[in-house]
């Protein structure tokens, strides 16, 4: 197996040098700053001692794909691929790839298309793991070699579904210790222990709700004015999961104080009524932002409502396939559909590496709402910083 890794600094200040150096590979490239001009790592006169050689996008589309593995650290590389798609794609997402809608949109993009992403903030990194499988905290407070050990035994375990799924959890695990122990700390104790009730939602902890709700008193103790929907409203995702469904309503409903939410509360009790739990269970986690859970209930739920939840949940985090595969000829007849389908084509071909044919999309949105036409621009804007990194003229 080769690896590639794609990132925005020369080879010589790339971060991540020392993991690249650990994984078992036959071959080790770089594609990033400056490369495109200094890059001759599969020439044959390369210095075969090198442990990691720099090379071009060029010269990394000559890889064969299914021998490879990507390791993505500036999401906007994944523009320049052309339809070229490695075997495996890890992607590490530094901070800074959220700062803006721009760079959330692409990271999405890049996660989607990762067998595994590591993220360095657990904020991030927790609102990942409500939205997508394989997610993993590269813990900055660990020690570098330490979290480089634990980065390549999840690379190690990208072939085997079942250990990726224990690392998961064994990282989940070792998360809820650690706010554990710092419950008993009053000054944190309110952010320790909806942290806590966290990582046992995601463990299936029962005791979720009990962190949950200590959290939740704390809150409104240090007068905290939204709390019911910053904390309460959890209680309506941990509700559905122990199979409480009509509580999980119930609490939804006392956090529904503005217009939309008394919407989605009515909506939700005629579900109810009408015996349709998948789609309630499916919707209230969706309104948790538990993207992931939703996903699982609506995969074994039929009609045209689940289908336009799918949908939603697929927009929502970059899964362009799976949008696609959603999108019935009925639902095109709906403006905002049809706006959201033609988007959804724009950035394809874009990844594709076919930028008229993405261009064509994103007039054909613009027709629909002009705003679209922010989409042209956030493409340019992500080529020309791409092409500045290329010439080795912009570093991060």
């Amino acid at each position: 197996m080769k690896v590639v890794a794609f990132g925005s600094e020369t080879l010589s200040h790339f971060p991540y040098r020392d993991l690249l150096e650990v994984l078992p590979a036959e071959c080790r490239y770089y594609v990033g700053a400056g490369s495109d001009s200094g890059g001759s790592g599969l020439e044959e006169n390369a210095d075969v001692e090198d442990v990691v050689r720099d090379i071009s996008i060029e010269e990394c589309r000559r890889l064969p794909a299914d021998e490879t593995t990507a390791i993505v650290t500036e999401p906007l590389w994944v523009s320049a691929f052309g339809g070229w798609r490695p075997e495996r794609t890890v992607a590490v997402m530094a901070h800074i790839s959220f700062s803006t809608a721009a760079q959330r949109r692409l990271a999405n993009l890049v996660a989607a298309a990762a067998d595994a992403v590591f993220v360095r903030s657990e904020t991030q990194y927790l609102q990942w793991c409500f939205q997508r499988p394989t997610v993993f905290f590269w813990d900055p407070y660990r020690c570098r070699q330490e979290a480089v050990h634990w980065v390549s035994r999840v690379i190690g375990a990208l072939e085997n579904p079942e250990e990726l799924r224990g690392l998961e959890k064994e990282q989940w695990h070792s998360r809820l210790k650690e706010y554990q122990g710092f419950v008993g700390r009053e000054e944190i104790s309110e952010k320790a222990l909806y942290f806590s009730a966290a990582y046992r939602y995601l463990l299936e902890d029962p005791a979720a709700r009990e962190d949950l709700l200590a959290s939740f008193e704390r809150a409104v103790a240090s007068g905290r004015a939204d709390c019911l929907v910053t904390h309460y409203r959890f209680l309506s995702a941990i509700l559905v999961k122990q199979g409480r469904l009509e509580e999980a309503v119930q609490a939804y409903g006392v956090t529904a104080l503005d217009q939309a939410a008394k919407w989605e509360y009515e909506r939700l009790l005629t579900w109810l009524e009408d015996g349709r739990q998948a789609l309630v269970r499916a919707r209230l986690f969706l309104l948790n932002d538990d993207l992931r859970s939703a996903r699982e209930v609506l995969s074994e739920t039929d009609g045209e409502e689940a289908g336009r939840l799918r949908l939603e949940i697929a927009l929502r985090t970059g899964y362009l396939d799976q949008a696609f595969r959603e999108v019935v000829p009925a639902d095109c007849k709906t403006h905002s559909v049809h706006r959201s389908v033609e988007i959804l084509e724009g950035f394809f071909y874009w990844l594709q590496g076919d930028r008229p044919g993405a261009i064509h999309h994103f007039l054909r949105a613009a027709a629909e709402d002009p705003n679209a036409l922010g989409y042209i621009l956030e493409m340019d804007e992500a080529e020309s910083l791409l092409e500045q990194i290329r010439r080795g003229e912009r570093a991060s």
